[in-house]
């Protein structure tokens, strides 16, 4: 077979099947993106109350006040 040949018989015969498998990746690929982001909105809208958001961010608070205070000292140290 010559190198025409060949390059023609993967274009006819090889290059299909691979750019079907590509577009089967992509639309496997969003859906699950889609079904993420459904879940992702379930979970936000069924478990998260404005009490667990309240605490979450007050202890987030705390840790940053920590963070730089200890900040503060390594720099007010050196």
């Amino acid at each position: 077979m010559e190198a025409a040949e060949i390059f023609e018989w993967i274009a006819r015969y090889v290059w299909p099947f691979v750019l079907m498998w590509n577009v089967y990746l992509f639309q496997y690929a969003q859906s699950s993106r889609s079904q993420l982001q459904d879940f992702k909105l379930y979970v936000a809208r069924n478990y998260t109350s404005k009490q667990d958001l309240e605490k979450m961010l007050a202890g987030f608070e705390d840790r940053f006040d920590k963070r730089f205070e200890q900040l503060f000292q390594l720099i007010n140290t050196k």
